[in-house]
């Protein structure tokens, strides 16, 4: 076995997220992938680094990826094939087909081990040609960076119960910031289908360590903040890691920052639970400030050391944005 060297510190990002597409280098040479689509600048990326066929004129970006794609990128984000194939460790992939040396590098450095951990044994399949789902991508993902932890946050998500092969490293995934639920169903979506507009943009995060770090999984736990009135705010929060009502009463948790600077505005605040429409809403409260919000400026809503109901202390900044409206 070569060896290998590459750094983790990047590599605990939100997977799936759709993100706003941001100015590339490289133009698009794919005629189905939108300049200003929300996965351009990944397809971009991969491109440029010579992972993509580009004697094709589409990348198919609304199809479901197959293990086989997805091991490749698996590979060559982890500096390529560094391994002499000897051998055909899977039964159902050939020598000749296109992805067997990916999936022999993959069996090699211990990525891929086959269904039921077969590899070694006579008869062991890796099933290059189906899809994978989410459960699946992330399974592969805590095989290949061993090293991947996340935060001592148990999060809640109904289609994630245990007792199902993919719960531990569905939790793993989440508490490392790869995996973000949906906040209109409140789903984590395990085995829902990845697509290669969603594999792409996993492995641009993954090199490009475009989000590097997290640990508290911010956009689990604080979902939005929006601006009602001068004199009212709405935070939301997730209820895959529900927060302690008492700690959701008290004012002094919530600040109010404008231009770097820490106002006063919260002084003298109340804040109020809103009753939820549905079991599996957010819970929003909302913040009663004395003095009203200056017009026309951008303030940043910052919660510190949200306490949860488990009894867990999540530390770290909880950011996000608001803009109030101009007479």
């Amino acid at each position: 076995m070569k060896l290998r060297i590459f750094s983790v510190t990047g590599i605990v990002s939100l997977l799936f997220m759709q993100f706003a597409p941001t100015v590339f280098a490289k133009t698009i040479e794919f005629d189905d992938v939108p300049q200003d689509s929300w996965y351009s600048i990944a397809v971009a990326h991969l491109a440029e680094g010579g992972y993509l066929d580009m004697t094709k004129k589409n990348f198919e970006p609304s199809r479901p990826a197959t293990r086989a794609e997805f091991v490749k990128l698996l590979v060559e984000s982890n500096g390529g094939i560094l391994n002499k194939i000897t051998k055909n460790t899977f039964s159902d992939i050939r020598s000749s087909d296109w992805f067997y040396s990916y999936f022999e590098e993959a069996a090699e450095e211990g990525w891929v081990r086959g269904d039921n951990n077969c590899v070694g044994k006579e008869i062991c399949t890796a099933r290059p040609h189906d899809v994978l789902t989410r459960a699946e991508a992330v399974t592969l993902l805590l095989q290949t960076y061993k090293d991947i932890g996340g935060t001592n946050v148990t999060f809640y998500f109904p289609d994630n119960p245990p007792g199902t092969w993919y719960y531990n490293n569905v939790n793993t995934a989440i508490q490392a910031c790869l995996l973000e639920g949906d906040i209109e169903s409140g789903r984590i979506r395990p085995t829902d289908i990845v697509l290669r507009s969603e594999m792409a943009m996993i492995f641009y995060r993954f090199e490009t360590n475009l989000l590097a770090g997290g640990g508290h999984c911010e956009g689990i736990i604080l979902h939005s903040s929006k601006y009602i009135d001068p004199t009212t705010i709405r935070i939301s929060f997730g209820t895959a890691a529900p927060v302690d009502k008492n700690w959701l009463r008290n004012a002094e948790h919530y600040r109010l920052h404008i231009d770097d600077e820490t106002t006063a505005i919260t002084r003298g605040a109340s804040v109020r639970i809103v009753e939820k429409t549905a079991s599996y809403g957010d819970e929003i409260v909302e913040l009663h400030l004395e003095k009203p919000l200056l017009p026309c400026e951008r303030y940043q809503v910052v919660l510190d050391d949200i306490l949860l109901v488990s009894g867990v202390i999540v530390s770290g900044g909880f950011t996000d944005d608001i803009s109030t409206t101009c007479p």
